[in-house]
């Protein structure tokens, strides 16, 4: 049971109509990587790429990067190699944080409700952040609250925006779509494309699907 303020943020994918959204109840006292962990169990993902959290400050010219160490280490270019007078101005300065040390309060409130999460640098998948409520209470957390819809597949990028045409060129083989699809990925593949696209227009989210993983054991795959 937590006694810490806790927040209630809604977690939105982005470029999906209708939404995929899901709200969340977790600690202000969490880090950003239980935040992770939450969303991924959330939308029901395996965790197996790379992820960050951003912010933005100064009317969007900072940006606030919190994710793995590793990973600032790859994206902190600039500040060793560029000469005093030639960096942007210290209040527009990218800033990088390591997610594990870090907690939501820091970079998350009433001041500043919304930021940003990438899960696949690949494919992309952007989500909305927005707090909703603080609540001053004691409860169970973190905890998955509702949601709309499932979570697109795993690498489902570049084809799972087609699902409706995928699914009706399926029941019309002759089409020039489907004949396109087999043609580019061969008809197994296209059949299979098919038959994840139905499965994720037609399921709906519930929360009896999600369980809640410890971000401790999370840690662990990421070590071994």
């Amino acid at each position: 049971m937590s006694a810490k303020p806790l927040y209630q943020l809604k977690v939105t994918l982005q470029d999906f109509r209708p939404p995929i959204w899901r709200r969340l109840l977790i600690s202000s006292d969490a880090t950003f990587f239980d935040l992770h962990s939450l969303i991924q169990d959330a939308f029901g993902w395996e965790d197996y790429h790379l992820h960050s959290f951003r912010a933005y400050r100064n009317k969007g010219k900072k940006r606030i990067y919190i994710q793995d160490d590793e990973t600032n280490q790859e994206w902190q270019y600039y500040p060793f190699q560029l000469a005093e007078e030639l960096l942007p101005p210290i209040e527009e300065r990218d800033e990088y944080y390591n997610e594990l040390n870090t907690h939501l309060r820091q970079h998350i409130n009433e001041e500043f409700p919304t930021i940003r999460y990438e899960y696949d640098f690949g494919d992309s998948w952007e989500h909305e952040i927005v707090l909703e409520k603080i609540l001053h209470e004691v409860a169970a957390v973190p905890v998955v609250l509702g949601g709309k819809r499932m979570g697109p597949p795993e690498d489902s990028r570049g084809w799972i925006h087609d699902a409706e045409d995928i699914v009706a060129a399926s029941h019309n083989k002759r089409s020039k779509f489907w004949q396109e699809l087999v043609k580019n990925w061969g008809i197994d593949i296209a059949e299979d494309f098919a038959s994840i696209s139905e499965e994720f227009l037609s399921t709906t989210f519930g929360l009896d699907a999600v369980t809640i993983t410890d971000p401790k054991e999370r840690l662990k795959n990421y070590h071994r």
